[in-house]
């Protein structure tokens, strides 16, 4: 470094204490050494001032000018007492183990949703399910799910087999159209409503049934142990048939309840309207329905799509049974008040021998 460049106050400090390195400390000595006036006298004024500061005798203030000092600031600037955490650390223990058994029980019982469906099990033509994001009908296949408030309708020569988590099976005819409005499960035991807006269904029911019920507009058909097939006819009469066990059908005017081999038929101008007393939670499981009206029909619904997981039955086999067609005409005219059920030991229709004479009357 030349006389015209001189060395700062802090590296003169630092030569004077010792902190620079060997190379530094030699090349500002040398520095020194060449004659530079302004830092020679830098250095010497540090080296005064330290000096100075060594040689004085600092006191430290007695204890009575430390009471005094504390009294005179004592009422203007008062001492806050330090407050101990140690008091407070126990019942914020007990509020964090409160906190995580609460958390831990909710966990716990924290169950995923669970979506109970049906599934197709057999696809013969074209069959779809409506698409409730696009409105639109998109053809399905065997194994797909079919959860509630789907809708189904096959085209024609074409039909498809329904599925349940209890056994239960549905075959949808040609040119029919459903709507799965219910589908639940409690204790074991299935509830489930079909809305048949058209066409015909075949309906076989399980030893896990509580309610099977198929709703039309003329009527409606409900059972817990039986085999039936519903048929609703372009005039808009429908009829049910009885294959085994016992079906209850109720329309606006009339109920009964049909066995095997037996069928009731609903006429158009019977349409089934609910009251507001219906309740259609109260489904009696027994073999014989209840005589108080339980359903209560709903218009067909737009379904709509769900993502959860769902549950659905293993195949049983079960395959339909031959469309059945009625080799007798309906008479659907305003004169006819009453739903006419034509089946043997039937009062209403031709079956008795008593009521032999009315045959013709009753059932053409």
């Amino acid at each position: 470094m030349d006389n015209n460049t001189h060395y700062s106050t802090e590296q003169l400090v630092d030569f004077l204490e010792g902190r620079l390195s060997p190379s530094s400390s030699a090349e500002l000595s040398k520095h020194l050494e060449s004659g530079c006036q302004s830092c020679n006298d830098s250095l010497a004024f540090y080296k005064r001032m330290f000096s100075a500061i060594q040689t004085m005798n600092w006191k430290s203030p007695s204890l009575n000018a430390h009471n005094k000092v504390l009294q005179a600031y004592s009422k203007k600037y008062p001492v806050k007492a330090e407050r101990s955490w140690r008091p407070l650390l126990r019942p914020a223990f007990i509020a964090f183990t409160v906190l995580v058994l609460i958390t831990f029980v909710f966990l716990f019982n924290l169950t995923p949703g669970v979506v109970n469906a049906g599934y197709i099990e057999n696809v013969t033509g074209q069959v779809e399910m409506l698409n409730s994001t696009t409105g639109e009908w998109n053809a399905v296949s065997p194994g797909q799910s079919v959860p509630v408030d789907a809708s189904i309708r096959s085209l024609s020569d074409s039909q498809a087999v329904i599925s349940f988590p209890g056994g239960e099976q549905t075959v949808i005819g040609s040119k029919s159209e459903v709507h799965l409005a219910t589908l639940s499960e409690s204790q074991g035991f299935w509830e489930i409503a079909l809305e048949q807006v058209s066409g015909q269904t075949e309906n076989q029911t399980s030893q896990k049934t509580h309610s099977f019920t198929v709703r039309t507009q003329a009527g409606i058909a409900n059972s817990s142990n039986a085999h039936f097939i519903m048929t609703i006819y372009p005039d808009g009469s429908v009829v049910t048939r009885v294959i085994a066990g016992e079906v209850e059908t109720r329309s606006r005017s009339q109920k009964s309840i049909i066995h095997t081999g037996e069928t009731s038929i609903f006429l158009p101008d019977e349409s089934f309207v609910g009251t507001p007393d219906f309740n259609e939670n109260q489904v009696d499981p027994s073999l014989t329905p209840s005589q108080t009206p339980t359903l209560t029909p709903e218009l067909t619904t737009t379904p709509t799509d769900d993502s959860l997981a769902t549950r659905t039955p293993t195949p049983t086999g079960f395959y339909p049974t031959q469309a059945y067609t009625p080799d007798y005409p309906f008479t659907t005219s305003s004169s006819i008040n009453n739903d006419i059920t034509c089946s043997p030991g039937n009062s209403n229709g031709a079956g008795n021998s008593e009521n032999a004479s009315n045959s013709s009357s009753a059932c053409k």
